[in-house]
């Protein structure tokens, strides 16, 4: 019997599947994860949809393979984490079938369940581990263009060829291809971790490995300049996570980590000491601390409200992707914005999801952290290691990150994470017992193929049936204000057609015929604009209730169609429900002065202008209520003329 030992996780040449499906599979998975790191992150719906559509053709594809040729390979298949997976997936499908906001539901869940779909393809998907490491370098590639976007747009932001305003907002700190600097460091945290780990474990001359690690440094220096505080967290997660693996690996002597994490301390310093803007990042949570008081702190402030909203809806949430409709209804007096999520991805999960959604996913957490960890030794090959530490710096960083930011809201960062997970998973060696590529041709494996083949079809029908509606809208949208009436009508109608179920197409449409009625002078030709505008209004407020503006906007088209009554029991829900809303109190005195009622109107716009958001137009309402009845009473105090002129 021969000495030679094969690893673990390798597979004889000759047994091993065709390898063509394994190939093409890296290459499209890679095409996917590039786009929404060059393209704001993927957060925006032109973005998301079509990356939809094209997860659910992968999902296709490999229902594809396991039909065709199932590789003749042995191992168990499935273990708690993926029972936890299909838990969450089962547990999403029964709240949207329950979800009272079908459309924003649907675009969650699409999402949830092509990241598991990712997951599972990066962990059973490949049946060459070279093609695994294919992806990865992709994924490096990726990183260093949106690091070095960064610098370009920074110094640069004229190039930047969409969303320059996001620059501006951010400016100085780096953003590069995204619309925010804190989901741009992420990225490139994650990436940063693949890149290292092919400086130390692969095959590679020195000289090209002296420029991957001159590379790192560059990335290192983008994240610093990203002045992200959770970034920051996460980049120094990663880095100490790549120290321990080091030495657990016996790749470098522990004298010799030390010294490169004191070069990455040393560099931190004197950043801080010459960074005004650093400081002023860490200033302003020393300053919050010393006080005692964190009202006015964003992260702090969304965390209560995540409490609260979780405190009336405790066990499932109040659905998928509700939050940002939900939480003004919760949000302070001193918080001064409309939040999309709660910087913390955590307490999102909560509010969205309830405890019976935290469970699922905290059982994950530890079911992953326990395979990531178990065994931590010397691996029998350097691209087992190199994968696995991959994985190991991405999950910490991403979970430390989390505690602040929403990084598994934006889609490019998703995918990428869930991806290099189900590779660190399958390639851990707390896994070997799991051999690569797909189950043998078996009952099994044809049922997997056919599940496969329906789920893909199913995301392809979703993304499909939700692009019509909403790529109506969109482009109908986008020349709102310079196209002629006539034409925004169209393509309104058309839109609304496609997704009869879509708030923003029933808006869009709503907001054309109350405009119209707006500007009518005929009575009855406004009065029946206006009612079509309501009807439309009451269409979006069933697909969406939680959304409240779409309910103040049929108060207000109520009120363009003389029907006061109706409005005012519309204002004052809303503003019941969103007390600190100055622009529901604008309508509401609007209302008011409509109706002749200027005193009660200049009430209304004296509490709007307080509000903490939409209160300018409150002020400018105001300003002009206070001239009106300055004037009048000037009038009231004009003297009586004794003998008054006589009218021919």
């Amino acid at each position: 019997m021969s000495d030679t030992k094969t690893p673990p996780l390798a597979t004889p040449r000759n047994q091993e599947p065709r390898f063509w499906g394994s190939f093409f599979t890296s290459v499209f998975l890679a095409s996917i994860l590039s786009v929404g790191p060059l393209l704001l992150g993927g957060f925006r719906l032109w973005i998301m949809l079509p990356l939809l559509g094209a997860v659910g053709a992968l999902v296709i594809f490999q229902g594809a393979r396991l039909l065709y040729r199932g590789p003749s390979l042995t191992g168990r298949f499935g273990d708690g984490v993926d029972a936890c997976v299909v838990l969450f997936l089962l547990y999403a499908a029964f709240r949207y079938v329950t979800a009272s906001a079908e459309f924003i539901a649907r675009i969650e869940v699409l999402h949830i369940y092509n990241y598991a779909a990712v997951f599972w393809i990066a962990r059973y998907g490949f049946s060459r581990r070279k093609h695994a490491l294919y992806l990865l370098g992709a994924l490096v590639v990726v990183g260093l263009l949106v690091a070095f976007s960064g610098y370009l747009f920074r110094f640069r932001p004229e190039l930047r060829p969409y969303a320059p305003e996001l620059l501006k907002h951010y400016a100085p700190r780096f953003c590069g291809t995204y619309g925010c600097p804190n989901h741009f460091g992420e990225l490139v945290v994650m990436t940063l971790g693949i890149l290292i780990a092919f400086c130390l474990f692969y095959r590679i001359q020195w000289t090209p490995r002296i420029i991957a690690f001159y590379l790192a440094g560059m990335m290192i220096v983008a994240v610093a300049l990203s002045l992200s505080r959770g970034s920051w967290l996460g980049l120094i997660t990663s880095l100490l996570v790549m120290a321990f693996f080091l030495v657990r690996h016996d790749k470098l002597r522990w004298y010799w980590v030390a010294a490169g994490l004191a070069l990455v301390i040393g560099g931190a310093a004197a950043f801080y000491a010459t960074s005004t803007t650093a400081q002023q990042r860490i200033q302003e949570i020393a300053y919050y601390k010393q006080n005692g008081n964190w009202d006015g702190y964003v992260r702090v402030e969304l965390a209560r409200d995540a409490l609260k909203i979780a405190n009336d809806y405790p066990w499932l949430g109040t659905g998928p992707a509700t939050f940002r409709y939900v939480h003004p209804r919760y949000q302070s007096p001193t918080y001064s914005s409309l939040a999309e999520f709660t910087h913390n991805d955590y307490l999102n999960l909560l509010a969205d999801y309830g405890i019976v959604g935290v469970l699922i996913v905290l059982a994950f957490i530890v079911l992953v952290t326990r395979q990531l960890f178990r065994h931590l030794g010397p691996l029998p090959d350097s691209d087992e290691a190199l994968i696995l530490a991959s994985a190991l710096c991405a999950w910490c960083a991403m979970l430390v990150h989390s505690t602040v930011d929403f990084n598994l809201h934006i889609p490019a960062n998703a995918y990428v994470f869930f991806t290099l997970i189900g590779l660190g998973l399958r390639r851990s060696a707390a896994q070997v017992e799991l051999t690569p590529g797909y189950l043998p041709r078996a009952p099994l494996a044809r049922l997997l193929g056919v599940l496969f083949l329906l789920g893909g079809g199913v995301l392809l029908a979703g993304a499909w049936l939700t692009s019509r509606g909403y790529f109506g809208h969109h482009f109908a949208n986008r020349d709102y204000g310079t196209r002629p009436f006539p034409a925004a009508f169209v393509a309104g109608k058309k839109a609304v057609e496609a997704d009869p179920k879509s708030p923003l197409a029933l808006r869009y449409l709503g907001d054309l015929y109350r405009n119209r009625a707006a500007m009518e002078v005929d009575f009855v030709k406004r009065t029946v604009d206006a009612q079509q505008a309501a009807a439309l209004y009451q269409r979006a407020v069933q697909a969406n209730p939680v959304d409240d503006e779409l309910l103040a906007l049929q108060g207000l088209s109520y009120d363009l169609a003389g029907r006061y009554s109706e409005a005012y029991l519309i204002h004052a829900t809303v503003i019941k429900r969103q007390p600190y809303n100055g622009y529901f109190r604008l309508l509401l005195g609007l209302h008011f002065w409509r109706r002749n009622m200027l005193e009660e109107a200049q009430k209304v716009f004296e509490v709007g202008a307080k509000c903490p958001h939409g209160n300018l137009d409150n002020g400018k309402a105001l300003n002009e209520i206070n001239r009106i009845l300055g004037e009048r009473k000037v009038q009231e105090q004009l003297p009586v003329p004794e003998h008054a002129p006589t009218i021919p």
